[in-house]
């Protein structure tokens, strides 16, 4: 919202402190949420040859978006293609009746060069594919507004070159670099706001969205202390 109203455009720099188990992220893959409401033919389950199975046709549409394969990698972010996966599946209201329709929810995870046109032609190519098999279904597909665009940062941009040497003050070691395979703000403020955004912090993000979900205090202070010394590098002295 901020960025929107032409707050904090074109600052020198920004660190956002998502998890990264202490290496330093040069961006990070891109989300497209995306609805999908396949609609059959309601009947009885008992003469379900009048009718069409919008869930049957779900299922085709699931496989296909699940095995799809992309030509496209980076093998610098953490992880080096882009995915699909259908997270939410809806549909039939009664065990003896063949529903009207079942909706679908997939994640779509993005790499640079990847848009919301170059995802939509994807989908329309698999929808395609399954209404073949039955040109009597309606299948139809919206994306949800919130979105998250993919970016890469140089590694020699002066506030990873401020991280990396700050890290190396506070632990005497050389810190990882890699890029993130989930969404951050850093989209946002270097897409809307032309910010070279880092992403640094403390916590395995492969443990996020579960259980006992958790961090080292030790890491804590290894972070804290790094982003502090890193402003020293970046701030005037004034």
């Amino acid at each position: 919202h901020l960025l929107k109203q032409g707050i904090g455009r074109k600052a020198d720099f920004a660190i956002v402190a998502e998890p990264t188990d202490l290496q330093i992220h040069l961006g990070n893959r891109g989300l497209r949420w995306i609805d999908l409401t396949i609609r059959g033919k309601a009947c009885h389950a008992g003469y379900p040859h009048l009718g069409i199975n919008p869930i049957a046709y779900a299922a085709k549409l699931i496989d296909l978006i699940q095995t799809r394969k992309y030509s496209i990698k980076n093998d610098l972010f953490d992880v080096p293609y882009p995915s699909a996966s259908v997270t939410m599946i809806e549909g039939g209201a009664k065990v003896n009746v063949i529903p009207p329709q079942c909706r679908l929810s997939v994640d779509r995870r993005m790499l640079p060069g990847e848009t919301t046109e170059t995802v939509k032609a994807e989908f329309a190519e698999m929808i395609g594919e399954v209404l073949r098999l039955n040109p009597d279904l309606n299948i139809d597909f919206s994306f949800k507004t919130e979105y998250w665009d993919p970016y890469l940062i140089s590694p020699q941009e002066p506030v990873v070159l401020a991280l990396r040497d700050a890290f190396q003050h506070v632990t005497g070691a050389e810190p990882g670099m890699g890029v993130a395979g989930f969404c951050t703000d850093g989209s946002d403020l270097y897409h809307l706001g032309g910010i070279p955004a880092a992403l640094f912090g403390p916590g395995n993000h492969r443990l996020a969205h579960q259980a006992d979900e958790c961090v080292s205090l030790a890491k804590i202070g290894i972070a804290a202390r790094t982003v502090m010394t890193a402003f020293t590098r970046l701030l005037p002295a004034d």
